[in-house]
Formats: structure tokens, sequence, C-alpha cells
């Protein structure tokens, strides 16, 4: 065995792992085409991080727009077949659910890459 002092990295960190936990490092290794596991073990230590990103709120607002697009929908249907409101009621309504739902996006695309940003600006 080569002279400790010799080496570059002189102090090693023994950890050990279940059978699953083994396989599931595996299966990451080969999906980010790492084929030493002291590599990427370094390699996750010291860049990788666990980041959660709560988008439930967004992701309910999304559901209750889409409700609300079901609704004029059916609001239309129940329009064409007993007439009792104007044509441009129903395209008022369209349009305000189309701006609305335009908001939304916009909203969660302004958040995904925020969250990107912060990502990369922790990474280095």
């Amino acid at each position: 065995m080569s002279d400790p002092k010799k080496l570059y990295r002189q102090i090693q960190k023994i950890m050990r792992v279940t059978p699953q936990e083994n396989e599931l490092i595996k299966q990451r290794m080969a999906y980010h085409n790492f084929s030493n596991f002291n590599t990427y073990a370094r390699y996750m230590l010291l860049t990788g991080e666990v980041v959660k990103v709560d988008y439930s709120e967004l992701i309910k607002l999304r559901t209750e727009i889409n409700r609300i697009g079901t609704n004029i929908n059916q609001l239309a249907k129940y329009v064409n077949t007993n007439e009792e409101i104007s044509l441009e009621s129903y395209q008022s309504l369209q349009d305000s659910l189309s701006e609305i739902k335009q908001m939304m996006n916009n909203k969660i695309d302004k958040e995904m890459s925020l969250t990107e940003k912060l990502l990369k600006e922790r990474r280095g």
C-alpha cells in the first residue's frame, strides 16, 4: 500500500449501507455515469443537496382554474341549448379564464426559474 503522506486525499471515511441502499446507490451511479463509488460519493457529499420545493398551492390553484374552465364549458352548453346568455358574455368569461391561466402559468414558470437559479447559486 502507498504511503499516506503521498496521497492527495489522506483522510478516509467509512460508512455502512443496507443491501437495498447499496442497490439504489448502484442505480444512481449508473444513471449519472459514475463507475467509481469513491468518486461518486465524494461528488455527492461535496455538491449534492436535498432541496424540497413545495408547489402544492400552485397545483391547487391550477386545479381550481381548470374546474372553472369546466364550469364555463358547461355554461356554454346550457347557453347553446337555452339561448339565455349572450355570446359576448360567454366570450368575456372565456377571455377572463384565459387571462387567469396565463397569469398562473407565468407565476409557476417564475417560481421554477427562481428555484433553478437558487440551486445553481448554491452549487457555485
